[in-house]
């Protein structure tokens, strides 16, 4: 399931930041519409999110 949710990071490359709240929300209904609990969507994407600051951060 985890691998779901980091695979949707692709709708974030392809769409102008303006968008991006409303997509983040689109997914999120999307997900929790099939079964997702509201903790492991949070927890996974918080998670991306310190990957992906931390590797920035080591450049």
């Amino acid at each position: 399931k985890k691998g779901i949710i980091i695979g949707l990071k692709r709708v974030f490359k392809f769409f102008h930041p303006w968008y991006h709240g409303k997509n983040f929300s689109f997914i999120i209904n999307i997900l929790l519409n099939n079964g997702y609990s509201f903790s492991f969507i949070l927890n996974t994407v918080s998670d991306r999110l310190k990957s992906f600051i931390s590797c920035n951060n080591s450049n």
